[in-house]
């Protein structure tokens, strides 16, 4: 086999230090935007999407990839796209969060395609007890991958995934075995979508520790009524993710600001003074008409999902859309969630304010929060209230 000369981009890469990391039960992560290049099907002259695959780059403190990276089309991904990384941070040194694969079987090289670059793609072999979630490229056809080149991952923390669209096949190329890629998944021969069950992503455990919001309702001050929007007794509850959990990954603030790749989806809880009605120094009582409301509306939706990649509906809860995260039960103190305080409702209420009095109006408030992690940038906030039930606090002026 004769070598081919190719397009050449980050042949070498020194290990470098880390991005940022944050360990979820025991599974160090970080991500990376320094990849170098490995393989792509240029000059193969094939009928689907373009090929390029790069090798993610491992980074200082033990991290590394879960497999190649394979884009459907030409282009150096380095600083332009995100990568996980993961290293171990278990407190167990017989069972790590992370092994090295034992070996690896090839399932694919690029005889007869006509591409510029020969190239190959490997099964990783992984230990008893863990799971495979990529696969390897590598440069010509018999140049088996370095088991210290990715990880695979213990597999109690391991997931199942979903299928994208398919990333790349090899009609027309001249290829004697037809062969397609979906991602993120394995290879396949032929051109069928990959089963469904072999799909698996790393599962980044958060323990559930929130309390159920209690505090009294707030004591009013006649002589300092509050502001109305003032809120009282705020309880935030914070989840923090690698960004892909909620923006693609190439998004291009995340891949700017990578040294930092996490960003926090924040719920915060409160009683807030949804209106006040003052009805000071008069001799007769009043009528107010007061508009309850409760829940998310559509265009509050759509608002919060384009600022920070997540949905909120009565039908979903909260849902993170990149990787289809489901944050319900982590903002939620029992197992058992209950969507109701998403479902949108409105309506009006006749409020008698007595003579010389004020009546204050509470409702249970809910404000979702979207930040960098550092919480340098806030990506997106909303409001609403959380149940129909609003609360009257009435004083009296002597």
């Amino acid at each position: 086999m004769g070598d081919k000369e190719g397009v050449k981009m980050g042949e070498t890469m020194a290990e470098k230090q880390a991005n940022k990391s944050i360990t979820y039960g025991g599974l160090k992560v970080t991500m990376t935007s320094q990849y170098t290049f490995i393989w792509s099907d240029s000059g193969a002259g094939g009928k689907g999407n373009d090929l390029h695959v790069f090798q993610p780059a491992s980074a200082a403190g033990g991290f590394r990839p879960l497999g190649s990276i394979a884009l459907p089309r030409f282009g150096d991904p380095t600083d332009r796209r995100g990568t996980i990384l993961v290293a171990d941070a278990s407190d167990s040194p017989s069972r790590p969060a992370v092994k090295s694969p034992t070996d690896y079987e090839r399932i694919w090289y690029d005889q007869g395609t006509g591409a510029y670059n020969y190239g190959s793609f490997w099964r990783p072999v992984a230990p008893t007890g863990y799971t495979a979630v990529g696969h390897m490229a590598a440069k010509y056809w018999d140049n088996k991958p370095s088991t210290s080149a990715m990880w695979c991952v213990r597999s109690d923390l391991v997931s199942e995934g979903t299928y994208s669209e398919e990333v790349w096949n090899e009609r027309g190329t001249g290829l004697k075995s037809p062969t397609s890629r979906s991602g993120p998944s394995p290879l396949v021969r032929y051109y069928d979508r990959p089963p469904g069950n072999l799909a698996r992503v790393p599962l980044l455990k958060v323990p559930n520790q929130f309390a159920d919001f209690k505090a009294p309702l707030p004591v009013v001050d006649r002589d300092n009524l509050p502001r109305i929007n003032h809120v009282y007794d705020e309880l935030e509850q914070s989840r923090v993710k690698p960004y892909v959990a909620y923006f693609p990954p190439t998004d291009e603030g995340c891949v700017n600001n990578i040294a930092d790749p996490f960003c926090v989806l924040s719920r915060l809880c409160a009683w807030k003074v949804d209106e006040v009605f003052s009805n000071k120094g008069a001799r007769d009582p009043d009528s107010k008409t007061y508009e309850a409301s409760k829940g998310v509306s559509e265009s509050m939706s759509k608002d919060f999902s384009h600022s920070a990649g997540v949905e909120v509906s009565a039908s979903t809860g909260l849902f993170g859309v990149s990787f289809g995260v489901s944050f319900n039960y982590q903002f939620a103190y029992q197992e058992h969630y209950d969507y109701s305080e998403w479902s949108s409702w409105t309506e009006r209420k006749d409020i008698s304010i007595p003579a010389n009095g004020a009546k204050v109006i509470f409702t249970r408030h809910i404000t979702l929060k979207a930040t960098r992690s550092n919480e340098s940038w806030e990506l997106a906030r909303m409001g609403f209230n959380a149940s129909k039930e609003y609360f009257a606090e009435t004083v009296y002026w002597d």
